[in-house]
């Protein structure tokens, strides 16, 4: 017998991204740009369990360890028609929640759960301001994500948070990526950021990359490696080349294995 085809809800389908949770050994779930679509016998069968509202549009899928497995996402914001929000859902993208506190307000455009605590998330927020680029800055909730009330960092003029990330084997070790952009005339200068945090947040140590990625390079979180805090994978770009770059020791010094003339 022939599979059925899969219409995605009328748009053209696309999948975002996929998880499978440590003590689901048999449960596959899969982000796309139609919702979230679930297996719970190792990919044999997949149920789209509920069809999400038309104005969720969300992106940039996380979820939270055991025991809660609450599915995070950034979703459009159907009132203002240009910020989003962070939602959250504990029914299997079902029925989906709106984080309140420090995010409130803002533009969420990203967000990590912690790997090994399911009450703690980041947010990477962006703060609108008239007549010019918002101010990012990265919050944190200890209540599964429901609120937030911590600010970790705040990011200086001219800086792009492009990443955040908690280090599985070493949680407090938390990393961002920086992409900070200076113009001189019509002439503009990218210096890509690693910083790094060993203390939760509290404090940073920043790494200035450009003599080590030459070129205008701006740069991306691609990983954390999950048994060594100290190895990072960052995804360098310049618009005509893309590379993976890689640091053994939290930033301080970066090689760049693979380059790809696009």
């Amino acid at each position: 017998m022939r599979p059925a085809p899969a219409r995605a809800d009328g748009a053209f389908p696309n999948s975002e991204s996929i998880f499978t949770p440590e003590g689901l050994p048999h449960d596959i779930v899969l982000a796309t740009n139609f919702g979230v679509v679930r297996s719970t016998d190792d990919g044999t069968t997949w149920i789209w369990a509920c069809e999400q509202a038309a104005d969720l549009n969300a992106s940039s899928y996380q979820l939270a360890p055991a025991p809660s497995y609450r599915i995070f996402a950034v979703a459009f914001d159907s009132v203002t028609g240009n910020s989003t929000h962070l939602a959250y859902s504990d029914n299997s993208a079902c029925d989906w929640a709106i984080s309140t506190g420090l995010v409130d307000g803002t533009s969420v455009r990203d967000e990590f759960a912690d790997p090994t605590n399911p009450n703690r998330v980041l947010a990477l927020t962006s703060i609108p301001v008239d007549g010019g680029m918002g101010t990012d800055e990265v919050v944190e909730s200890s209540d599964g994500g429901a609120t937030f009330t911590t600010l970790r960092f705040t990011a200086g003029p001219g800086d792009t948070i492009t990443g955040v990330e908690i280090a599985r084997s070493a949680p407090q070790t938390v990393y961002l990526t920086i992409r900070n952009i200076v113009m001189t005339g019509s002439t503009s200068t990218t210096t890509p950021i690693l910083m790094q945090s060993t203390n939760g947040g509290t404090s940073w140590t920043k790494h200035d990359l450009s003599s080590m990625l030459p070129g205008n390079k701006s740069i991306r979180l691609v990983a954390v490696d999950p048994s060594d805090a100290q190895k990072v994978f960052l995804r360098v770009s310049t618009g005509t080349d893309e590379g993976l770059a890689l640091t053994t020791n939290g930033g301080a010094t970066v090689t760049t294995p693979l380059a790809i003339r696009v």
